[in-house]
C-alpha cells in the first residue's frame, strides 16, 4: 500500500511539473533574455536605489558637452565611465556604448563585470574625480558657465531651478534682471575662489540660495490686484538695479587685478630673459 501511494505521489508530482514547464521555461527564458539584454542590471538598480545626492548631477552631465569632450579627451578613469554610464537613462545606455571606441566599451564592461555591488564610495570618487576636471577646464576660461554650472551643481542647481520657475510670474524687467544676476554669480564664483576670497563667495552663493528667492516669494504673497502690488515691483526693480551694479564693479575690479597680476609677470619675464642674454 505504501508503494502504491509512493507511486502515486510521484506521478503525481511529475504531471505537476509537466503542466508547469511551459511557465518554468517562459520564466528562465525571460531571465536569459533580460540578462543578455540588461547584462548590468543589477548594478543599474543598486545605483538607481542608492540615496545619493549627486546622482542627478551625473544624471545631467551625461547630456552635456562638456562629457563628450572629457570621453573623447580619454580623460576619465574606467571608474568614471561605468559610473557615469550607469547615470544615463536606461535606453541610452546601450547607444552611448555603441558609439564609444571598442577598447573604451570594453573598460566599462570589464569594470562592472568585476563591481557587482555599486557603493555610494564609488559615486563620491567619481564626482571628485568630475569636479577635478572641471576645476582645470574653469582655470583655463573662467567664461565657461556650463563648466562652473556643474562645479556648483550641488549646491546651486536645484536654487537656480526654483528660481526660474518663480521669476516667470513677474515682468519681463525683472525676470532680465535675475537672469543677469545668476550668469554675473556664476562668473564670479571662480575668481573668488580662485582669490581665496571666501566671504564674497558666501554672499554670491547666498544671493542665488535665498535672498533672491526671498524677494520673490515676497512680492508673490501680494495680491495681483491689491494697490501696492506696482509699488513692490518697482521696489523690486531698484534693489536688484543696486545688486548688478555691485556686481558689475566687482567684475571689473577683478579684471583689473587680473590683468595687473598678467602685466608683472609678463615684466618679470622679460627681466629674466634679458638676465639670461646678457649672462
Amino acid at each position: 500500500m505504501g508503494f502504491l501511494l509512493t507511486l502515486l505521489g510521484l506521478g503525481l508530482a511529475g504531471t505537476l511539473l509537466l503542466a508547469a514547464s511551459p511557465f518554468i521555461l517562459f520564466y528562465t527564458g525571460k531571465s536569459l533574455v533580460n540578462q543578455k539584454l540588461n547584462p548590468f542590471q543589477k548594478q543599474n538598480d543598486q545605483f538607481h536605489q542608492l540615496p545619493h545626492k549627486s546622482k542627478d548631477m551625473l544624471h545631467q552631465f551625461t547630456a552635456s558637452s562638456l562629457f563628450a569632450t572629457y570621453v573623447n579627451q580619454r580623460q576619465l578613469s574606467d571608474q568614471a565611465m561605468s559610473i557615469l554610464f550607469l547615470a544615463k537613462d536606461k535606453p541610452n545606455q546601450l547607444l552611448f556604448s555603441k558609439m564609444l571606441p571598442k577598447d573604451q566599451s570594453l573598460q566599462i564592461f570589464e569594470y562592472l563585470k568585476k563591481n557587482k555591488k555599486i557603493k555610494s564610495q564609488a559615486i563620491d570618487e567619481t564626482v571628485l574625480e568630475i569636479r577635478s576636471l572641471l576645476f582645470e577646464t574653469i582655470k583655463q576660461d573662467k567664461q565657461n558657465k556650463q563648466a562652473v554650472m556643474y562645479y556648483y551643481f550641488d549646491e546651486l542647481y536645484q536654487d537656480i531651478q526654483e528660481i526660474n520657475s518663480m521669476k516667470n510670474r513677474v515682468n519681463g524687467g525683472i525676470q532680465i534682471q535675475i537672469q543677469q544676476m545668476i550668469d554675473k554669480t556664476l562668473t564670479l564664483l571662480p575668481y573668488f575662489e580662485e582669490y581665496q576670497l571666501f566671504e564674497m563667495s558666501h554672499k554670491f552663493k547666498t544671493l542665488i540660495q535665498k535672498d533672491i528667492k526671498e524677494a520673490l516669494q515676497l512680492f508673490h504673497s501680494i495680491e495681483p490686484t491689491h494697490h501696492s502690488r506696482a509699488e513692490k515691483e518697482a521696489e523690486l526693480l531698484i534693489i536688484f538695479k543696486t545688486i548688478l551694479t555691485e556686481m558689475n564693479d566687482m567684475e571689473k575690479q577683478l579684471n583689473e587685478q587680473n590683468q595687473d597680476e598678467l602685466e608683472k609677470k609678463f615684466r618679470f619675464l622679460k627681466t629674466k630673459f634679458q638676465l639670461n642674454q646678457e649672462q
